[in-house]
C-alpha cells in the first residue's frame, strides 16, 4: 500500500519541474531571439598607426581615419558613439600594443569635432590616450631595442619616431599540448646585467645593516603583506586612471562646447555679413539703376540732337553728291570729247598719208606727231630708242571694277614700269596726257570685231617721271550701254596715239570682266 504523504511529495516534484522547464525554455528564447539590428550608417575606418611619443601616463598616438561610408561625417554632432556609426580597425592594429586601448581612441575621435567627407581620409590625427605601467615598459624596451640597432653610440639623441604596425600578437585560447616551450631571451647585456647585480648587492646590504642596527629613537615599524601592498597599488593605480580619463573626457566635452559655440558666433556673424552684403547689393543696385535711367535720359537728348544734326547734314551731302555726280559726268563727257577730237585728227592723218597728201615735211608746229595704234606703228615704236638700256616699258595689271551700274562702269588700273628709264605722263602742250582706248570683246584677247567704247586720259600730276619698278593707280569711267551678254569683256589700250616711246608697245593692253 502507498503511504498518504507520498502521493503530495510526487505531485509537489513534478510542479516544481514543469516550472523549472518552462523558466529554461523562457530564458532560452530571450536568449536565442535575435535581437532587431540598427542600421549603420556611418562607417569610419582607422589606419596607418604611428606611436609618436611615449610617457608614463600617456601615449601620443597619430592615425588616419578613412570614411568609407556614402555620407559625410560630421563629429560635433554626437556625443557618443552611435548605434548607427561603425568605428573599426586594421589587423595592424589589434596585433599592436596598443589593442586594449580601442574604447579609448573611439571616445576621443568622437570628441575631436571634425567632418570626414564621403570617401575621403583625414590623416595624421592624433590621440592622447592614457598608459599603464606595462605598456609603457613594452614601449620603452622596443624604442631602446631599435636604438640600439641604429645609434648605439649617441645615448642622448633623440630617436626618430617609427610606426609600430606589428606588436605582440595575441595568446590563442586554446593552446595546444604538443607545442614547445621556448625561453625568453633577454635583452639585457653583460654590461647592465653586472650592473643590475651591483646595485642589487648594495641595497641588500643596506637592508641588512638598517635590520642589523637600528636607531634608538626610531619607532618600530609595522610589518605589512606583501600581496595586501600590491593589491592596494593596483587599486590606487586603477583609480588614478579612471579619474585621469574622466578629466580628460571632462576637459574633452568642455573643449566641444566651447568649439560649438565658437562655431556658432561665427554662424552668426557669417550670417549678419550676408544680410549686409545683401543690403548694401540692394541699395548699389537701385543707384545703379537710378544711373542707367539718367543715363538713358541723357542718350535720348544726344541722340535727339545727333538726329537733328544729322539730317542737316544729309541734306548738304546730297547736294554735294549730286555736285559731284554732276562734275564726274562732265568731266567724263570732256575727256570724251578731246579723244574723239584725237581720234579724228589721227583718222585725217592716215587718211592724207594714204593719199600721199601728208608728209613729215609739211607737218604743223603744234602737232606732236600722234598716230593711231596700228600694226605698223606698234612694230616702228618697238625700236624707238636706239639704246634699249635707257627706254621704259609700262604694262597694265591689277585691272578691277569699282563701281557698275547699268550705264557706266568706273574701273581700276595700275601701271608699272618695268623697263629701266624714267616715263613721263604729263600733259603735253595741248593739255593731252597719255591716252587709254577702251573695247567691248567677247574673250580676253582684242579682236577685228571688238566694238570701240570710248576712253580716257591717265591723270598722272606729278611732274618727274614713272621711275622702273614704281607703280601708279588711276580710274577710267566708261558708257557700257552698248555692252551686250556676247560682249561682257572691257579691254583697255594704253597710249593707242604712241605719244609715249616704250622698248615694247605689245604689252600695252589690259582687259576685265564686266558683265555677266
Amino acid at each position: 500500500m502507498i503511504s498518504q504523504n507520498y502521493i503530495p511529495i510526487m505531485l509537489s516534484r513534478i510542479l516544481l519541474t514543469v516550472i523549472m522547464a518552462a523558466f529554461t525554455a523562457v530564458n532560452l528564447y530571450s536568449q536565442t531571439s535575435p535581437k532587431p539590428k540598427s542600421l549603420i550608417h556611418y562607417r569610419v575606418l582607422m589606419t596607418s598607426i604611428n606611436i609618436e611619443d611615449v610617457q608614463p601616463d600617456e601615449i601620443s598616438v597619430s592615425l588616419n581615419a578613412f570614411n568609407t561610408g556614402r555620407k559625410p561625417i560630421d563629429l560635433s554632432e554626437f556625443n557618443s558613439v552611435p548605434q548607427e556609426m561603425e568605428i573599426k580597425f586594421e589587423e595592424s592594429f589589434y596585433r599592436s600594443s596598443i589593442n586594449g586601448l580601442e574604447n579609448e581612441i573611439r571616445t576621443s575621435l568622437i570628441n575631436k569635432n571634425i567632418i570626414i567627407p564621403n570617401g575621403k581620409i583625414l590623416r595624421n590625427i592624433r590621440f592622447s590616450l592614457p598608459c599603464n605601467e606595462s605598456l609603457y615598459k613594452q614601449l620603452t624596451k622596443k624604442r631602446s631595442r631599435y636604438s640600439k640597432a641604429y645609434t648605439p653610440k649617441k645615448r642622448n639623441s633623440k630617436a626618430a619616431e617609427l610606426k609600430y604596425k606589428t606588436t605582440d600578437k595575441k595568446l590563442n585560447p586554446t593552446p595546444s599540448l604538443f607545442a614547445k616551450s621556448k625561453k625568453k631571451k633577454s635583452n639585457i647585456s653583460p654590461k647592465d646585467k653586472t650592473a643590475e647585480i651591483a646595485t642589487n648587492t648594495k641595497t641588500k646590504t643596506t637592508n641588512t645593516n638598517a635590520t642589523a642596527a637600528p636607531k634608538k629613537n626610531s619607532p618600530e615599524i609595522p610589518k605589512v603583506d606583501d600581496k595586501k601592498s600590491a593589491i592596494d597599488l593596483d587599486k590606487e593605480r586603477k583609480s588614478k586612471e579612471i579619474a585621469a580619463t574622466e578629466s580628460r573626457e571632462l576637459e574633452l566635452k568642455n573643449k566641444a562646447i566651447e568649439a560649438r559655440k565658437m562655431k556658432d558666433k561665427e554662424m552668426a556673424a557669417i550670417e549678419l555679413r550676408q544680410k549686409q552684403k545683401k543690403e548694401l547689393a540692394l541699395k548699389n543696385k537701385e543707384i545703379e539703376a537710378q544711373k542707367m535711367k539718367d543715363k538713358e535720359m541723357a542718350k535720348e537728348e544726344d541722340i535727339a540732337i545727333e538726329t537733328s544734326v544729322i539730317q542737316k547734314k544729309e541734306k548738304l551731302s546730297i547736294i554735294e553728291r549730286q555736285k559731284l555726280k554732276r562734275q564726274e559726268r562732265e568731266k567724263a563727257k570732256q575727256d570724251e570729247y578731246e579723244f574723239e577730237k584725237a581720234s579724228q585728227k589721227e583718222d585725217e592723218k592716215a587718211i592724207l598719208e594714204s593719199l600721199g597728201v601728208g608728209n613729215s615735211n609739211n607737218k604743223s608746229k603744234n602737232d606732236d606727231g600722234v598716230a593711231f595704234d596700228t600694226r605698223a606703228s606698234v612694230e616702228a615704236s618697238k625700236n624707238s630708242y636706239a639704246e634699249k638700256e635707257v627706254c621704259p616699258d609700262l604694262i597694265l595689271n591689277n585691272i578691277n571694277v569699282l563701281k557698275k551700274n547699268k550705264n557706266w562702269v568706273t574701273i581700276e588700273y595700275t601701271l608699272t614700269n618695268q623697263g629701266k628709264g624714267p616715263a613721263y605722263l604729263t600733259k603735253n602742250k595741248n593739255g593731252q596726257g597719255i591716252a587709254l582706248r577702251a573695247f567691248l570683246s567677247s574673250s580676253e584677247k582684242i579682236s577685228r570685231g571688238a566694238l570701240p567704247l570710248g576712253g580716257g586720259f591717265v591723270d598722272y600730276t606729278k611732274d618727274n617721271g614713272l621711275y622702273p619698278n614704281s607703280t601708279f593707280t588711276g580710274t577710267i569711267k566708261l558708257d557700257i550701254r552698248k555692252m551686250t551678254r556676247f560682249t561682257p569683256y572691257v579691254i583697255i589700250n594704253l597710249d593707242p596715239f604712241n605719244v609715249l616711246q616704250e622698248c615694247d608697245k605689245t604689252n600695252n593692253y589690259g582687259n576685265v570682266k564686266v558683265g555677266n
